[in-house]
């Protein structure tokens, strides 16, 4: 309450303090003019005119203006008085009075010689011979100046200065043109990624990026827009020495991108999207492309993990990766033992086997119950042989079918919507 009483006693003492000033300049505005018209009836024009100046320039008035012209008209200095009749010409006036200001000008005119001088752009500051002498308003303009060789002057905020030599003549209007090229800078706009449009504030489409253009100088704000991406804004000045360089960096639009999250039983497990990279888990890749990809998770020394991920446009996909440790699994080294053992004892029942069809050979050839008996005694050798073989083949075999299976890598998958 206390707070919103102050405010208001500050409102009305402000408003009171402009008024007042409003008041005072309004008061010595008045006070000028009355000076003014008082040294006008005692024919002090000089100072009648150094008056009425100060209180047009307190505050512009029409009336004060052509007493200016008109004071200018008695001192015999037409071209000071036609700039000033133009200048009244410049307010809102009655028809009256407009006829009044249009046939004083017809009448000065055969004691100035005029220039009806435009600029392109239009607007521009207009000066006679020097910049130090002021200006004498904006372009389109009609200058009263002397006769002769004189030069005119431009300038505006933004462009280089112009000047023309002219010749003017008494009573004569001489239409004068001034074209002025604008100061301009180099500009270089980047985006990451390329390709981005790039408009001015005010709409104004520049390009597609990269660009390089030659603008006004000056201070923009320009914005950039990509399918897929958030559209980014961008201030810089442009200045006439030196190139400026915008590089501007897209986000990409969460809604129209998926993303991925992986975690591993294992720290620091490489994580594969497609066979491209994508770090180490635990991670979170943003700005992914929607669509169906395969994932592998791997690590030094564990099974690596492979699946299918469905990759949803706005949506997160969340993988648990568990990768297995090959040595949690049966010892392997049983397949080395079991069938090289058993393929010993084949061997070398088919070797047994062979020397006992020798035998059996000389026995035919020269028979004798000692070559007999050796040749009974390698043939049962060779069937124990073949059978014990055998029985360690098939028992390694299967062993290996029914034995604990390998550590396989597993893993959860889960679409945040």
């Amino acid at each position: 309450m206390r707070s919103s009483i102050l405010s208001c006693v500050c409102f009305v003492l402000l408003t009171s303090f402009c008024s007042l000033a409003w008041a005072d300049t309004a008061s010595e505005a008045q006070l000028q003019y009355e000076l003014g018209a008082e040294m006008y009836k005692q024919r002090r024009y000089p100072e009648a005119i150094e008056r009425f100046i100060a209180s047009n320039r307190l505050v512009p008035n029409a009336n004060v203006v052509a007493n200016i012209a008109r004071t200018f008209e008695f001192l015999d200095r037409p071209v000071d008085a036609y700039n000033w009749y133009v200048k009244y010409l410049d307010n809102a006036l009655t028809p009256e009075e407009r006829a009044m200001g249009e046939a004083a000008l017809a009448q000065l005119l055969p004691k100035v010689a005029v220039l009806d001088v435009t600029t392109d752009p239009g607007g521009a500051l207009l000066f006679i011979d020097r910049f130090e002498l002021g200006d004498v308003g904006r372009a389109p303009r009609k200058v009263a100046v002397r006769g002769g060789e004189l030069k005119v002057l431009s300038q505006m905020e933004g462009f280089h200065s112009e000047e023309i030599i002219v010749e003017a003549s008494l009573g004569e209007v001489t239409a004068v043109e001034l074209k002025l090229a604008p100061i301009v800078g180099s500009l270089s706009i980047e985006t990451v990624p390329p390709g981005a449009q790039i408009t001015l504030s005010g709409g104004d489409l520049l390009g597609t990026t990269p660009l390089d253009q030659s603008l006004a100088v000056g201070t923009y704000t320009i914005e950039a827009r990509l399918a897929g991406y958030l559209p980014v804004k961008g201030k810089f000045t442009l200045t006439e020495e030196r190139p400026t360089k915008v590089i501007l960096k897209l986000k990409r639009d969460l809604s129209q991108v998926a993303l991925l999250s992986v975690r591993a039983n294992i720290e620091g497990a490489e994580v594969f999207l497609n066979k491209q990279r994508l770090g180490k888990a635990p991670l979170s890749a943003h700005e992914l492309e929607p669509g169906i990809g395969t994932l592998e998770v791997r690590a030094q020394g564990r099974e690596p993990y492979f699946t299918s991920v469905v990759l949803e446009q706005g949506a997160a996909t969340r993988v648990e990766a568990e990768l297995a440790d090959p040595s949690d699994g049966p010892w392997l080294g049983y397949r080395y033992l079991g069938f090289g053992i058993g393929g010993l004892f084949l061997g070398g029942g088919a070797g047994v086997g062979l020397y006992s069809m020798s035998e059996r050979n000389k026995f035919f050839d020269d028979p004798s119950t000692e070559r007999y008996q050796r040749v009974d005694r390698m043939n049962g050798a060779a069937d124990v042989l073949f059978i014990v073989g055998g029985a360690v083949v098939v028992a390694t075999t299967v062993w290996e079918i029914f034995k604990s299976p390998r550590p396989i890598s597993s893993g959860t998958m889960e679409l945040d919507r």
